[in-house]
């Protein structure tokens, strides 16, 4: 029998995910309210933050190998190939792609 807690826990983070999604033009209002507001610097100490949680100081941040794939078409095949190809190379490997396609455990990949 599984565990409640692991379900819970899993049925919270999935809920999660379903309301995070934030298309640009949000974020770009976002980015302009806190720039009119005196406030942008409020959202590079959040981003600090959330790279201290993951154990990167901000002057390691550019040490870290990260692939950024952008365009309108393919962006979900190329990213996939690309991370089984480094994984494949003894690299560890980290994919996050948005939407899913079929199960929402799809959007995070890691090794």
């Amino acid at each position: 029998m599984a565990d409640t807690r692991i379900i819970s826990e899993y049925e919270e983070v999935t809920k999660c995910l379903r309301t995070r999604t934030t298309d640009l033009a949000e974020m770009r209002a976002m980015m302009n309210r806190l720039e009119n507001e005196g406030r942008l610097d409020m959202l590079f100490a959040m981003m600090n933050t959330f790279l201290r949680r993951g154990g990167i100081q901000e002057h390691e941040l550019e040490k870290v190998p990260i692939i950024h794939i952008a365009g309108t078409k393919g962006k979900g095949s190329t990213s996939a190939f690309t991370e089984c190809i480094l994984r494949h190379h003894g690299y560890r490997t980290g994919l996050f792609t948005s939407p899913h396609m079929y199960q929402i455990r799809e959007r995070i990949c890691i090794n």
